[in-house]
């Protein structure tokens, strides 16, 4: 009986070692992904050329100038199941980054947007292109697992 059970915990063992590859046991060591799906809204009074110079001038002034994060990203629906999407995918090198960032990101507005009239103006306009759904998820970056 104790070699049975010995046999069924060495061969348990070999199945974990086997299935969990050792980039899984290793410490985290690669930066943050941080990626934010937001679903769009198309208003009848809206336009996507407007959204489209929203969003650059927001980048432009503020999200270009984060120092905080290493890249940033954006994708649109080209071929999926909602045309809705709007991806944003952003590249930390740590944890405590993401929140530095955010910090930077509310001091940046501030500084463009000085005035409380003109900054409630500029994010009503983008607001009417967001139905307030989304979702977020943070993901470890493998470092010996991707291409440059």
């Amino acid at each position: 009986m104790k070699s049975f059970k010995f046999f069924g915990i060495a061969l348990l063992m070999a199945i974990v070692v086997e299935l969990c590859p050792t980039f899984l046991l290793a410490q985290a060591t690669g930066n943050i992904l941080v990626i934010t799906t937001h679903k769009l809204a198309f208003p009848i009074d809206g336009r996507r050329s407007e959204l489209d110079s929203l969003i650059t001038e927001w980048w432009q002034k503020v999200g270009s100038k984060v120092t905080h994060c290493v890249s940033a990203r954006v994708a649109v629906h080209y071929y999926s199941d909602d045309s809705r999407d709007w991806v944003e995918m952003i590249e930390y090198k740590s944890l405590a980054d993401i929140e530095a960032a955010d910090k930077e990101i509310d001091d940046l507005e501030n500084k463009v947007w000085p005035d409380k009239a003109q900054s409630r103006s500029f994010f009503m306009k983008i607001r009417k292109y967001y139905t307030g759904q989304h979702s977020d998820q943070i993901f470890r970056i493998i470092p010996t697992l991707g291409k440059q």
